[in-house]
């Protein structure tokens, strides 16, 4: 009774362990790795940086103000 217990009391344990592994052989089947995942978040925020950074040059000179200077 007591090794019943035991396995069912660590069930939860060991799963919210394996949950990182999991994931990451989950990407590797879909075709994604982990760094090749990493790659694209970093470009995807670059993108939203530089079209951040053009679109309030653009505004700014729009109304003239490109010369007070940098953003």
């Amino acid at each position: 009774m007591k090794i019943i217990e035991a396995i069912t009391s660590a069930g939860p344990k060991v799963t919210v362990k394996e949950i990182p592994p999991a994931a990451v052989a989950g990407m590797n089947v879909a075709g994604i790795t982990l760094p090749e995942l990493v790659q694209l978040v970093t470009l995807l925020w670059l993108v939203i940086l530089i079209v951040d950074k053009v679109w309030s040059l653009v505004q700014r000179w729009k109304k003239g103000q490109v010369e007070d200077g940098p953003v």
